[in-house]
């Protein structure tokens, strides 16, 4: 836990777990063997003894050892790509013992299998509610492109520069197909991609991925800031993670980014993730001409072109979809106040007044001279 994962495995409750195990299975086994010796007789009077008694003293331990967060642990929701409404971050089908048993055995596998394993090739950047989860459903169904692994259980994204950026390559390696499936002499050439849509807004990170995918070519979807902040939001408050109207949000966004910790201030970054013009320039620098950046305007306005856009980027034969899904859409049932709406406009002209000269062309959103319509979802 503490090599692979870069997590400290030692906590109140280690010295009380090994004393448990080793009390109830190391003494109770000893005695059982001096007493009967290496027979079945002797080996069933040590279970009958030692898995009672174990049990036992696991329901006395249960505060220290935090069994009731692991028990409710079993029973927690887990969105999975292909199921129900897609990756919409929300709901999603109900993950049962069983369930928890099988990722784990295949979490374990992939970083006992690390080594073998390299990092993507393809990394989606965001950012939120830019249209990362459509752009990631049509990635993965062209043939050429793996997702995280395994499939059936990984999410569209690893979420190794945002929420866990204190575990190292190995355990970021573990997520991607091995150097065998991507590589194999009998098939073309495979490429594993991944797509976490808070990566952008977390630029202090930026030099970190280029180091640890150094071959990774990066693509970045931004949207018009002030329908992306009213998105999140939204998408927030459908959720019943925020409870603040969205002007309360935004008034008290500065205070509420100070006490919360680096890793998931992103998630009430209603604002701050619009500001284009902070953040790219990082991730430019770090990637350089392996960056592409793309409007999500451009995007829901003519996927299919987009997409092709996308893919000779990567380096990879133009793919038809039968059907271009906007994912993780939700229509909206209030509108912005026009006060607000306002206000954000004017927070962000000069943003995006220096995101045009950065990337040396109009902005897909509005007031630009490209002229292409408002994202939907």
């Amino acid at each position: 836990v503490w090599l692979f994962l870069g997590m400290r495995p030692f906590g109140t409750g280690y010295v009380p777990a090994v004393a448990a195990a080793a009390g109830c299975f190391g003494v109770v086994g000893v005695a059982a063997r001096a007493l009967l010796g290496t027979t079945i007789e002797g080996f069933v009077l040590f279970a009958a003894i030692a898995v009672p008694l174990y049990a036992a003293v696991l329901w006395r331990l249960r505060s220290v050892l935090h069994l009731d967060a692991l028990v409710a642990s079993f029973a927690r929701g887990n969105t999975r790509p292909g199921q129900g409404g897609g990756w919409s971050g929300g709901g999603g089908g109900r993950r049962g013992p069983m369930r928890s048993a099988a990722r784990g055995l295949a979490r374990a596998w992939g970083l006992a299998t690390a080594p073998l394993r390299r990092p993507p090739d393809i990394i989606v950047l965001g950012t939120k509610r830019g249209g990362t989860t459509s752009m990631a459903a049509y990635l993965y169904e062209h043939p050429s492109i793996l997702p995280p692994v395994p499939v059936r259980f990984a999410p569209k994204g690893v979420r190794a520069f945002d929420e866990h950026p204190e575990r190292g390559s190995w355990w970021y390696r573990s997520h991607f197909a091995t150097a065998l499936v991507r590589g194999r002499a009998s098939a073309p050439k495979r490429l594993a991609a991944e797509s976490t849509a808070n990566y952008f807004f977390h630029a202090e990170q930026a030099v970190r991925a280029a180091a640890i995918a150094p071959h990774a070519r990066a693509i970045v979807l931004l949207r018009d800031p002030v329908e992306r902040a009213w998105s999140h939001w939204r998408e927030r408050a459908r959720r019943g993670l925020e409870t603040l109207s969205f002007e309360e949000a935004l008034a008290a966004e500065e205070q509420r980014l100070r006490a919360m910790p680096a890793s998931q201030r992103a998630n009430i970054a209603y604002r701050a993730q619009g500001c284009y013009a902070d953040l790219l320039p990082a991730w430019r620098s770090a990637f350089g001409d392996r960056l592409l950046v793309v409007f999500a305007e451009e995007l829901y306005a003519d996927p299919a072109a987009t997409y092709t856009r996308v893919l000779t980027f990567v380096g990879l034969a133009p793919h038809d979809l039968s059907r271009y899904e906007a994912w993780n859409f939700h229509p909206a049932t209030t509108s912005m106040d026009p006060a607000t709406r306002a206000s954000l406009e004017a927070f962000y002209a000069p943003y995006d007044e220096r995101l045009a000269e950065l990337l040396g062309r109009p902005l897909g959103w509005r007031g630009s001279s490209r002229g292409v319509p408002p994202v939907a979802p």
